[in-house]
């Protein structure tokens, strides 16, 4: 018998059917081996295309790749870089200031292109798995590589627009010797060129290189270091420079350091860091005070032997035979105590060990001396070891010779008047003489108008020269220069 089923239960078997598992598969056998082989040669065709794609853009920068807005797709290292030259190449800078201008080229403001490292920015553009294939749909622009340092701006600016920069200077302190302390010295504004300035100049000439302005700003800049701050660093140096510093012998001074002194060692050192001033002791200056102040009694100066050498070494003259000296020993140490305890405010009683100085010989290659040749009449004047010039001279006859000898210059006169006595008596003066060196006595190197024939003895003992010659040789020489006679 039939009977008759409601849609809701038609509905319900439908709903069971469908959650019942299926007999059929989704892709029937065979299908998903064809489907398989599509997605395979697909991907197989992308990486084909982009192996090939690097084997012709590998070592080239890929399509898309711009530098500074020109299109270097395709192009290899070397032409990356020549376009990288060619657009720097376009840099000028038009400086301004007050209505005063100057172009200039990059360089003569430090600033140079690096044009390996652009090339190998574009080379690295788009070296990606997909960057191959979407690189020539996405424009990518490269900057220069360029190298800068403010510094360069800096000096520029100063020595083409010099009123743009005055320097500024913190608070200090300075000593009166008169009053025997020490006293504030105000600081100074100044005026400079603003770094921000420079750094936004150059953002934009390496995003869009070119002809550019720079129009200079001048910013004033104050100290950083206030008054108050000064103050307090000169009272509190003048509490240290009242110390007593005296150096004994078995306990007994022997010698004091003067105020003057202990005050000259004091540094002021600003730190614009800390904005505050260190008042301290300089150990160079206190070892100095040591070697140019000996203790009377006890330690002296060195003075070196000075000679003059040639190239082989060969002493030539000996301008100073040199004096021993004593020193003190360990006068490094002794500095650094005496630093350290005048910041203290500490008074010394510095007992000390003496030291042999000996002097050293020491080659002056620049001295200024001169060599008078009896034997060839010739004056050669020398720097060091080096001959600079060479004249004829005339020297002293048979019966009125030249001494032989090495002397120096005592006095010198551009013009004067000799008074002669001959042989026979008689007695005549010679009026302007010109260039006079006297080195022994009344002997003399200067000049004689009144004959020509040098290379020839002709005098009572000077040394004759031409004017013009005896004037070069009278600028060359100073008092105390050397004039080494001899045949």
């Amino acid at each position: 018998m039939l009977t008759e089923v409601g849609s809701a239960a038609v509905a319900d078997a439908a709903v069971a059917g469908a959650l019942m598992p299926s007999d059929q598969p989704l892709i029937k056998d065979g299908k998903w081996r064809i489907w398989l082989a599509i997605v395979s040669a697909v991907l197989l065709l992308a990486l084909a295309a982009v192996a090939a794609l690097y084997a012709f853009f590998g070592a080239k920068a890929v399509p898309g790749t711009t530098l500074s807005g020109v299109d270097v797709g395709g192009m290899d290292k070397a032409g990356i870089e020549l376009a990288a030259i060619r657009i720097f190449d376009t840099v000028v800078i038009d400086f301004s200031l007050d209505g005063n201008n100057v172009s200039v080229r990059p360089e003569d403001v430090g600033i140079s292109l690096n044009a390996g490292q652009t090339a190998e920015n574009a080379l690295d553009n788009g070296k990606f798995l997909a960057g191959y294939l979407v690189s020539p749909y996405m424009k990518e622009n490269i900057d220069l590589a360029i190298d800068y340092n403010p510094a360069g701006f800096r000096d520029f600016i100063l020595a083409h627009f010099p009123e743009s920069a005055v320097a500024c200077t913190n608070p200090s302190g300075a000593y009166d010797p008169d009053a025997g302390v020490f006293s504030i010295v105000q600081g100074q504004g100044g005026r400079n060129i603003a770094d921000t300035d420079i750094e936004a100049f150059m953002q934009g000439l390496i995003a869009e290189p070119g002809e550019k302005a720079f129009d200079v700003r001048i910013t004033d800049v104050a100290p950083l270091v206030t008054d108050e701050t000064a103050q307090k660093a000169v009272d509190f140096a003048n509490t240290r420079i009242g110390v007593t510093i005296n150096f004994v012998v078995d306990g007994v001074p022997v010698a004091t350091v003067p105020r003057d002194n202990i005050a000259s060692w004091i540094n002021f050192d600003a730190n614009d860091y800390t904005k505050e001033i260190n008042t301290c002791v300089d150990p160079a200056k206190v070892v100095a005070f040591l070697d140019n102040n000996p203790i009377p009694g006890y330690t002296s100066n060195r003075e070196d032997r000075r000679v003059i050498k040639n190239a082989a070494g060969v002493e030539l003259l000996v301008l100073f035979d040199g004096v021993d000296g004593v020193t003190l020993d360990g006068k490094e140490q002794i500095a650094q105590a005496f630093a350290q305890d005048v910041i203290e405010g500490k008074d010394i009683n510095q007992s000390f060990v003496m030291a042999p100085d000996p002097a050293v010989t020491v080659n002056d290659d620049s001295y200024h001396w001169l060599d008078v040749n009896l034997s060839s009449q010739t004056l050669t004047m020398y720097e060091g070891a080096k001959p600079v010039n060479t004249f004829l001279i005339s020297s002293g006859k048979r019966v009125t010779p030249s001494d032989v000898g090495t002397f120096r210059v005592w006095y010198k006169v551009q013009s004067k008047t000799y008074h002669v006595k001959e042989d026979d008596g008689r007695e005549y003066d010679v009026p302007n003489v010109k260039y006079s060196l006297f080195y022994n006595g009344g002997e003399a190197v200067h000049a004689a108008y009144w004959h020509n024939n040098f290379g020839q003895p002709m005098s009572h003992g000077c040394i004759n020269m031409r004017t013009e010659e005896a004037e070069i040789v009278y600028g060359f020489s100073e008092l105390g220069t050397i004039v080494n006679v001899h045949y």
